[in-house]
C-alpha cells in the first residue's frame, strides 16, 4: 500500500523548498522551544519583587530596570516603566499547576499579609486580588491572582469531566 501523506505531513517534508526558504534543514526541521517567559510592567520594581517573593518565587533584579521571579522551572520577567498605568497596560500569564485550591490558599494568605496596593491612578486604587478556583467544562479547575500592577496570573489544575 502506498504511503499517502496528509497536507500537514507534506508541509513538513524535508525536500520541500519552503523549509530552505525559512532557513530550516532536513536535520533541524522545526527547532524546539525551551521555555517561555512573560514580561510584565511595573513602575515600582522593589514592590514587584517583594510581592512575588511573598507568593513564593525566588526574585532578583538586574539593576533598577529589570527583574525576575522564578519558581518550579517557570520564570516571570518584569520591566520598569515609570509611566506604567495599571489601568491601561497589564500583562497576563497562564500557569498549569498541580493543585489550584492549594495555590489559591497560599497566595491569598501571602497577598493579605503584604497588603499590596498599586499606585493611585486617576483617583482609583488597584488592590491585589485573588479569585478562588472554579471547575470548568473543559477539564480545568481555574483561579486567578491580580498583582498590584494589574498583571493577571491565571492558573489551573486538571480535573475529570463528568457528564
Amino acid at each position: 500500500m502506498e504511503n499517502v501523506k496528509t497536507k500537514q505531513e507534506r508541509s513538513l517534508t524535508p525536500d520541500d523548498e519552503s523549509h530552505r526558504n525559512r532557513g530550516m534543514t532536513p536535520d533541524n526541521m522545526l527547532p524546539s522551544f525551551q521555555s517561555i517567559s512573560p514580561v510584565f510592567s511595573t513602575a515600582n520594581l522593589p514592590r514587584w519583587l517583594s510581592h512575588y517573593r511573598a507568593l513564593g518565587f525566588e526574585v532578583q533584579s538586574h539593576g533598577n530596570e529589570y527583574g525576575f521571579a522564578t519558581r518550579d522551572g517557570i520564570q516571570l520577567h518584569v520591566s520598569v516603566d515609570p509611566e506604567h498605568d495599571p489601568l491601561r497596560a497589564a500583562g497576563c500569564a497562564y500557569l498549569y499547576v498541580e493543585d489550584a485550591d492549594a495555590l489559591h490558599a497560599v497566595w491569598s494568605t501571602a497577598a493579605a499579609a503584604t497588603n499590596d496596593v498599586a499606585m493611585d491612578v486617576a483617583g482609583g486604587v488597584s488592590y491585589t486580588r485573588n479569585v478562588a478556583p472554579v471547575d470548568t467544562s473543559y477539564g480545568l479547575r481555574e483561579g486567578a491572582h491580580l498583582d498590584p500592577d494589574n498583571n493577571l496570573l491565571r492558573y489551573g489544575s486538571r480535573i475529570k469531566i463528568t457528564k
